[in-house]
């Protein structure tokens, strides 16, 4: 009887330290949400302004492991040449920045964000067509039409991971994107993404 209460409290001891050490740490940390704005606007800006090389500085490396960073590069270059629609960026504002989780040494937080674009294309007439398909993509209100620009305005609604490791220099950031989820928990522990899952900004 000794021996049984003995094995069951071993087992109860195991079973909650190892539970211990995948619990979230729920933490405020005025001065990390600081320092995850200033990257953000860093981020934002260098979108907003098109420098790519400056911009991929920012993503999480290891999404390299999947797609090279070389890739991504050519694309946005290749986007940026189009002649048949072209892409600006406008104001960004960070809607709201979440209370950080941490597990062991790697903090995370969820950022919700947005910006204006405008894409203007060159037959202007393809503005029209493609009007009901971006208010599908981004939402009704947030597709504006102007037929003699040729012009559609867009305000997208984001939100990105930020991500401290000690191994990597500053906070780094991968687009919050559930499609992709794989690419989420190559990065992520998956206790970070299911907590997250729930999690709207002001409660809203």
């Amino acid at each position: 009887m000794k021996y049984t209460f003995l094995f069951c409290l071993l087992a109860f001891f195991l079973q909650n330290n190892a539970i211990g050490q995948e619990k979230l740490l729920m933490l405020s940390e005025p001065k990390k949400k600081e320092a995850i704005k200033s990257t953000l606007n860093s981020y934002l800006n260098y979108t907003k302004t098109k420098n790519y090389e400056k911009l991929l500085d920012y993503i999480h490396p290891k999404l390299y492991d999947i797609v090279s960073k070389e890739v991504l590069l050519q694309e946005f270059k290749k986007m940026d040449s189009d002649e048949n629609m072209k892409i600006s960026f406008g104001n960004a504002t960070i809607k709201d920045v979440s209370d950080l989780v941490r597990v062991g040494k790697r903090y995370f937080s969820l950022v919700f964000y947005q910006f204006e674009m405008t894409m203007a294309f060159k037959d202007k007439s393809m503005a029209e067509v493609m009007e009901s398909n971006f208010k599908n993509v981004f939402g009704e209100k947030n597709v504006t039409l102007n037929k003699e620009k040729g012009s559609l305005d867009i305000i997208t609604h984001k939100s990105l991971f930020a991500i401290e490791d000690p191994e990597l220099d500053g906070w780094k950031v991968i687009e919050n994107n559930p499609e992709q989820r794989f690419i989420l928990e190559s990065i992520m522990p998956k206790s970070v993404i299911e907590h997250f899952k729930t999690y709207y900004p002001n409660g809203n």
